[in-house]
Formats: structure tokens, sequence, C-alpha cells
């Protein structure tokens, strides 16, 4: 699903985030990236989902492959249907007010037609066991329900790979024990 050859990047600033990075990532594995803060983490979930070298301009050198397909090669949105990222604050990733519409959002942007979006809307609040969320306004949400929320706004699309940056960064016990049944259910499911 995921191998990257040889991968360095190098910051606009002249800052080395990652050296030489070469990692392979079978479909349907559950892997976890440690390490200290600033040390590429997320840097190398945005060599995964394409926003490096879409999106970032600073110097990248190796090949990165989602699914077969050059990252490079493909549009920032093409990649975005083979691997989706869930941002360390949910928050930052909602465009609309409400739960149904912000699981419906990426959706929409991607031509679903109405009942197509409504359909797996549904779906979603079922697979992933957060019913109890339909119709909330996101403003009212907890940290840890944010997190499900903009979890399964992502999930709705099917993304083949899912990357989830720091899932438990502000959640409480309960909320981080919530998210691990939740990605325990997508893993079942076979989402790498």
């Amino acid at each position: 699903m995921i191998l990257l050859k040889d991968v360095s990047y190098e910051w606009e600033d002249g800052r080395t985030a990652l050296k030489n990075i070469n990692l392979e990532i079978k479909k349907g594995e559950f892997v976890l990236i440690s390490g200290k803060s600033g040390s590429g983490k997320s840097t190398l979930g945005s060599v995964m989902n394409g926003l490096i070298p879409h999106y970032y301009k600073g110097k990248m050198k190796g090949e990165a492959f989602a699914s077969g397909k050059d990252i490079s090669k493909l549009l920032l949105h093409e990649v975005g249907h083979i691997v989706g990222t869930v941002f360390q604050d949910p928050r930052s990733q909602f465009f609309t007010t409400t739960t149904d519409e912000e699981i419906a959002f990426g959706l929409q942007t991607i031509c679903k037609s109405r009942d197509e979006i409504k359909q797996r809307v549904e779906e979603v609040y079922v697979e992933l066991d957060i019913e109890e969320l339909k119709g909330k306004s996101v403003f009212e949400l907890s940290s840890g329900q944010k997190q499900k929320i903009a979890i399964a706004s992502i999930y709705a699309m099917n993304p083949k790979v899912l990357i989830l940056d720091e899932p438990s960064a502000n959640l409480d016990m309960k909320a981080t024990f919530d998210l691990f049944l939740i990605l325990e259910k997508l893993k079942k499911k076979g989402t790498t």
C-alpha cells in the first residue's frame, strides 16, 4: 500500500526532516510510528499523503508510492482517494457545523449523489458505532467526539490507507479507549 524508497526531505529553511527512509506498509497492516517531538513523524505522514511534494515545497529525494502509484505523478486529490489523513487537531479539518454535514462533506467533494451520501453517512455511523453523535453541533463535541467525527469523515470516502497524526493527543483515558475501539473496527475492515 505504501512504499518509500530512500526518501529524504529538507524544509525550505534548510532543516533536514527525513534522511534515507525506506519503508513498506502492506495492505491491512496497522503500523505505529513513534518518536520525539520534531523527529519527523508528521513529515513522514506528509510524504505518504502527498502533501510533500504537492503542497510543501522543500526538497524531497527518493520515491514514494501509494497503492503502487508514484505519489509525485498523481494530483493531490488523486492521492487523497488512496490515503486519508486525520490531523492532530481534528478541528483544523472541519468544514461544517454539524456531524452529519461533516461526514458528508468529503463525499460531496468527490461528487457522490445525494442518495449515495445519505446512505454512506448512515453506514459510517453504524460501522464505527457512533450513532450517538448523529445530528450534533461540532462546537458542542468533546475532544474525543471531535476525533471520532474527523475519522468518520475520512473513513466515509473509503481510502485504502488511513493516517492518524498523534490521534490520542488531548484525549482523556475514556476517549483514548474509544479511539482504540474505532481503530480496531477499521483494522477488521481491512483499512491499512
